[in-house]
């Protein structure tokens, strides 16, 4: 009897879990819902679930090489630090719309920004001038970046931020 509930239960337990984007290791914050590829806003891949990140340069990463990295002021810091520059800067119109951009960032051993790629849904109203200023607003926090651990290899960063 035990074994035939443990059978069902523990799937049920798994598949309500929280999902975490940002846990121990990079990984691809949509493979939950069922997306077996992401694509940036600029279109190009992103991710995929059997290979892992995929560079502009075409390179793959796998998630299990990826280490993570947390922003100076925290994870609050981070989308602080996004909004001021959304709502202080040229792109601000006062529309309002609700949007979400998931920010993916990928340092090199020197904790500088390699790249910055930004994912949303397609039907957002981002414009090209707009994800433009949120990657200059990114790279601008160079030497802001801190490891958890001192590994070598290649770090990264992800976290959705939203705007009202």
């Amino acid at each position: 009897m035990i074994a035939k509930m443990f059978k069902w239960v523990f799937p049920v337990v798994v598949l309500l879990s929280p999902h975490n984007a940002m846990s121990q290791a990079y990984k691809n914050p949509y493979s939950h819902k069922g997306n077996k590829i992401l694509y940036d806003m600029e279109g190009r891949t992103l991710w995929a679930d059997s290979l892992g990140y995929i560079t502009l340069e075409g390179d793959i990463l796998a998630a299990s090489d990826l280490q993570p990295v947390y922003f100076d002021k925290g994870k609050d810091g981070f989308s602080n630090y996004i909004d001021s520059c959304y709502y202080n800067g040229p792109a601000y119109n006062h529309d309002e719309f609700q949007f979400s951009i998931t920010f993916h960032l990928i340092f090199k051993e020197n904790m500088n920004i390699e790249e910055v790629r930004l994912a949303a849904p397609s039907s957002s109203k981002i414009t090209p001038e707009l994800r433009s200023y949120f990657v200059d607003c990114v790279f601008k926090t160079n030497g802001r970046w801190r490891s958890a651990e001192k590994a070598h290899g290649t770090y990264a960063y992800v976290q959705t931020c939203t705007f009202y």
